[in-house]
């Protein structure tokens, strides 16, 4: 018995040593196997994944790459976000750049690592990428240590240190810096840019979808990518808001008007894609604007339900609360239309009626007879900060504080109508100009 078990045990032996390549093929098979339905398919974008239904062997762009992030940024490529333990980084103490696939919260370690502008390193990498199908999983962003910030110009960290006292710019095409004292109340700032098309230094229009809001003192325009790129053939300037947790400041930083047609940006022919014959929202100007060859008219409109704003009826003349206007405006490179506006003194042929349409500097005091009565108006800027406000003194009688648009209405009946507020080009309060509506007394 023992022989024959012995036997036994060298026969096994014996078959595996001949037979073992075939066992590591099959085992090795069925491992592939394993990965292949252990793979979650949620993990895999579409995009990576090939015609016979498997994960292309194509790695993600600026992944395998470690220069691609760099090129874009100025600094040294990490394979990994140093964000969250940033004292594990010695290697990158000047600050590093990273490609990701998805956004790293900024907040995280009380703001030891700073980024500029993550959407703007987001949108540097995908036009890095933009011929691959994989560009929409990358983002490529710029880290610097704390205390510095990242200047797309220079592609470096910057120290906070060394941003000059004052309001301050700088124009290195197609960029603009801009930096700014700080105020101590001030949570955040508030950035409106402002386009002068023809350099004549009167405000043509500013950039609604440019409007930023920054923590830091100091920010980078880009005019090349900006949403009204095309109306930058003059003059910019900007108004830098500070922002108050329980209050909205009234001061405000403003720049003299910047000459950016030297970066050879702004389009002539973009601009006039929308042309507004009242020059913009004018409720008692008529105006007709033309949007690529179609024109459209301001015109009176009533509620077909009083008291119901779904329904408006076009009319050529109305009056009452359910009277209101068709207006077209120009708003960046195409138009809007605003039908809120009620005709305090109704409506007649596409604009609304007013007895008297007059411009008055701050501070100037003067006499308009309707009706008979004698209407002493002296307006009063009280705001430069956009959205500019003003206020009157009509007869004695202190008007509220009025925006483009709001009416007061006085104890005698007769109205008074902010139609535009033109500030100076210095953005200085005083000379400002009010253009309005008076009506007289019913």
């Amino acid at each position: 018995m023992r022989f024959m078990k012995n036997k036994k045990g060298l026969g096994i032996i014996g078959w595996l040593s001949v037979s073992w390549p075939i066992i590591l093929i099959v085992a090795v098979f069925i491992g592939l196997i394993y990965l292949a339905y252990t793979q979650s398919p949620a993990e895999i974008p579409e995009s990576d994944i090939g015609e016979d239904g498997q994960p292309t062997s194509e790695p993600l762009p600026g992944m395998d790459n470690k220069n691609s992030c760099e090129n874009v940024t100025g600094l040294p490529f990490s394979s990994t976000s140093y964000l969250g333990n940033p004292g594990s980084n010695p290697e990158y103490l000047s600050g590093y750049s990273v490609c990701i696939d998805q956004r790293i919260d900024l907040d995280t370690d009380n703001g030891t690592w700073k980024s500029y502008e993550v959407e703007k390193g987001d949108k540097w990498c995908l036009e890095l990428n933009m011929d691959s199908d994989h560009s929409e999983y990358i983002k490529c962003c710029a880290y610097c240590p704390q205390e510095t910030h990242y200047s797309p110009i220079s592609k470096s960290c910057k120290l906070d240190s060394n941003l000059e006292e004052g309001l301050q710019w700088e124009l290195e095409c197609p960029y603009i810096t801009l930096s700014w004292d700080k105020d101590e109340k001030a949570i955040s700032y508030e950035i409106i840019p402002f386009y002068d098309e023809n350099k004549d230094k009167i405000e043509d229009g500013k950039c609604v979808e440019d409007i930023f809001n920054t923590k830091e003192r100091y920010f980078y325009y880009n005019l090349e990518s900006s949403g009204c790129a095309a109306y930058y053939t003059g003059n910019v300037r900007f108004q830098i808001i500070p922002q108050y947790s329980d209050s909205l400041s009234i001061e405000s930083y403003i720049t003299d008007w910047i000459d950016v047609s030297i970066c050879n940006i702004g389009s002539t022919e973009l601009t006039t894609i929308c042309t507004d014959s009242d020059g913009g929202r004018d409720y008692y100007t008529k105006g007709t604007l033309t949007y690529e060859g179609v024109a459209r008219e301001d015109v009176c409109i009533v509620e077909d339900v009083p008291g119901d704003h779904s329904v408006l009826l076009p009319a050529d003349k109305c009056e009452g609360d359910n009277c209101f206007i068709n207006e077209y405006v120009c708003e960046g490179p195409t138009f809007k239309k605003y039908n809120d506006f009620n005709c305090p003194n109704g409506c007649e042929d596409g604009a609304c009626s007013c007895d008297m349409i007059d411009t008055l500097a701050d501070g100037e005091l003067k006499t308009y007879t309707i009706n008979g009565i004698d209407y002493d108006v002296r307006p009063i800027i009280t705001t430069n900060i956009y959205p500019y406000h003003v206020q009157f003194v009509v007869n004695g009688e202190l008007t509220e504080l009025l925006g483009t648009g709001n009416t007061f209405t006085l104890s005698n009946g007769a109205g008074i109508t902010v139609i535009e507020i033109l500030p100076n080009e210095a953005g200085d309060v005083t000379q400002d100009l009010v253009e309005f509506c008076l009506n007289g007394e019913n």
